[in-house]
């Protein structure tokens, strides 16, 4: 490690390595807050996901900009260990895709491989000590830039206040379990859901992380204050030699494409004895 920071170039390398990482932790917050303000994860994970986002794009805008690199170091490296953990964990449980960025769809295989690739260039990244001319104006400029992620909890929850007020159903149980489902089989189960606002809520459209996953007699229509049990199939003959452990999750929206509510199917694809 020690001749790779002294290769020709490798100085230019270094002063990159903090723009990289921060640009992704920037990038990744970012993603991930578009989806608080368009989508109503589980209550019991928002708070989290803010209080990620925040720490994302504080930790972000601080190596960008260059500030105290040494202890930037060190708190990256944290991070991204239990960014690569998470993902790994998700993996091994069968998730399809992770939360890492927002909406767009992430496999945490590779994720968790991305993760540990940062580490890797945060281990060997030796910070630069930056010029003491110019340390001032970075500090000024952080601050300024502060502004964004000191606001954003504000308008996310803001914004997540008037989603639940309008159309947020109450669905139960908060994650389902079918248990073991041989390989090639039919299951069919129920969800039940809950409406307690004063009008009328219709779900029209419902998103699955796996195909083989369908709702069935959409749109679902639910009556003020009243609550009815909806179908789902899940049909594994597409993929008749799968086997192992599925996380899928499930999401429901209206007309307007605003979701009313999220669960996860837990399921263990046995093989036929």
């Amino acid at each position: 490690m020690w001749c790779l920071r002294n290769l020709p170039g490798a100085s230019t390398v270094n002063r990159l390595v903090p723009v990289v990482v921060g640009s992704l932790l920037v990038g990744a917050a970012l993603l991930k807050a578009d989806r608080l303000l368009t989508e109503s994860p589980a209550s019991h994970t928002y708070l989290f996901e803010l209080l990620l986002i925040e720490v994302e794009l504080f930790l972000g805008l601080a190596m960008v900009l260059a500030i105290r690199l040494h202890l930037l170091r060190l708190a990256a490296l944290l991070l991204f260990a239990a960014f690569a953990i998470a993902a790994f964990v998700q993996a091994v449980a069968g998730a399809r895709s992770c939360a890492c960025l927002g909406r767009l769809e992430a496999n945490p295989w590779i994720m968790a491989s991305l993760d540990l690739c940062v580490l890797a260039i945060l281990w060997w990244w030796k910070p630069i000590a930056t010029s003491s001319s110019t340390q001032s104006l970075r500090g000024a400029l952080f601050l300024g830039c502060c502004a964004f992620p000191a606001l954003l909890p504000f308008l996310i929850l803001s914004e997540r206040g008037q989603v639940r007020a309008d159309s947020g159903l109450v669905i139960s149980p908060s994650q389902e379990d079918l248990g073991d489902v041989l390989q090639g089989a039919t299951r069919e189960f129920a969800l039940f859901l809950k409406n307690p606002h004063e009008r009328a809520v219709s779900v029209y459209e419902v998103e699955s992380s796996c195909p083989c996953l369908q709702a069935q007699g959409l749109p679902w229509h639910l009556p003020a204050g009243e609550s009815k049990s909806m179908k789902l199939t899940l049909e594994l003959h597409n993929e008749p030699r799968f086997s192992g452990n599925l996380l899928i999750e499930v999401s429901g929206k209206t007309a307007a494409k605003k979701e009313v509510f999220r669960t996860h199917v837990k399921v263990r694809v046995v093989t036929r004895s």
